[in-house]
């Protein structure tokens, strides 16, 4: 049936709301088929939204790279190896894909040093560096980001590991 808002879809199967004997209805199915109609519905309103989040991210979304922009003055003592212009590819074996990488890579430090792999000027170098304090209790790695002005590809490579994220939350949660 078309509803108001033609997003979605509903099927209404013989024999789902009153017991039918006729061959093919909802009643008729065995319970693993019927456990099978139900969840697809389900399941097919999911992988809509997130297909519509990949849609609207690809053209609406800003998005923030792993290249650093800034050190923060707090943590220039921490930082002393890493530039301005580095690009952070991996966090204590940790492949970084989006800032929020970052974040999750940093949330379990607990003052330590960490391994961080950046690509400078073509070139991967491993550094060891210290994360900082920050006054909430919780460390950072004293650095801002720079946003993207991306090309096609680069959006539809962010919006598929920003889709991924949100998938991943959507479990978490």
């Amino acid at each position: 049936s078309l509803g108001v808002i033609p997003f979605g879809g509903y099927v209404k199967m013989i024999g789902e709301a009153e017991r039918s004997e006729e061959e093919g209805s909802f009643s008729k199915a065995k319970i693993s088929h019927r456990i099978l109609i139900v969840a697809a519905g389900a399941i097919v309103n999911i992988v809509f939204a997130v297909i519509v989040f990949f849609i609207l991210s690809v053209f609406f979304f800003f998005f923030i790279s792993t290249t650093v922009s800034e050190i923060l003055p707090e943590a220039r003592e921490n930082l002393a190896a890493v530039e301005v212009g580095d690009k952070i590819l991996e966090v204590n074996g940790e492949k970084i894909r989006l800032k929020a990488d970052i974040t999750d890579a940093l949330r379990n430090a607990d003052g330590s040093e960490i391994n961080i792999v950046v690509e400078r000027a073509n070139e991967e170098l491993e550094l060891t560096v210290k994360p900082t304090l920050h006054s909430e209790g919780i460390y950072m790695l004293g650095i801002n980001v720079a946003l993207i002005d991306a090309t096609v590809s680069e959006k539809l490579y962010y919006a598929f590991w920003e889709t991924i994220n949100f998938v991943e939350s959507m479990f978490k949660s």
